[in-house]
């Protein structure tokens, strides 16, 4: 899409990473297992449905970031060939661990990170910035609610946890 800068790879799923803000994609687990070609499994069946849910995080009254960086490239790439016209054909494309947009709002970043584990965000706020900038909106979720301080987003494959945010200072 070409609102997407990047997409991460989840275990369930996809991250999509847009100018303002990203977009979970996630399926069921169970079906995921047996959908991909590449996998050691030949498993078909067509009377199989896949379930999948998306929900937006939008970063409200953020900026266009100044630059966008990639970092840790993994060792794969993905090929993409959607439809008949071959100017939309991406193939080699690169995926990467770790992504960091630079003032999405005044001097504030964010970094996001991926690993086996799932995926992280950090906001880097520098001296000139300030946290209350920072506005989440939440499109397209199940509901949304705090329970001992995490931060607990309904879908309607999963639960996902945003834990307490940690806060330190590098001097």
């Amino acid at each position: 899409h070409e609102n997407v800068n990047f997409k991460m790879e989840l275990n369930d799923g996809a991250l999509f990473l847009e100018d303002h803000g990203f977009s979970f994609n996630l399926t069921d687990i169970k079906m995921g297992h047996h959908s991909h070609a590449h996998d050691e499994y030949e498993w078909h069946d067509e009377n199989a449905v896949g379930r999948g849910h998306a929900y937006k995080v939008v970063f409200r009254n953020s900026k266009e970031p100044k630059q966008i960086t990639s970092n840790n490239a993994t060792s794969d790439y993905c090929n993409y060939f959607i439809g008949k016209d071959e100017s939309k054909w991406a193939s080699h494309v690169r995926k990467f661990r770790e992504v960091e947009y630079t003032e999405i709002y005044n001097g504030t970043d964010i970094r996001y990170m991926s690993d086996s584990r799932g995926m992280k965000y950090d906001f880097i706020v520098h001296p000139n910035g300030n946290y209350k900038d920072i506005q989440l909106e939440y499109i397209g979720t199940d509901g949304i609610e705090i329970n001992d301080g995490v931060l607990i987003v309904h879908t309607s494959i999963r639960d996902i946890m945003e834990y307490t945010p940690k806060v330190y200072q590098i001097v």
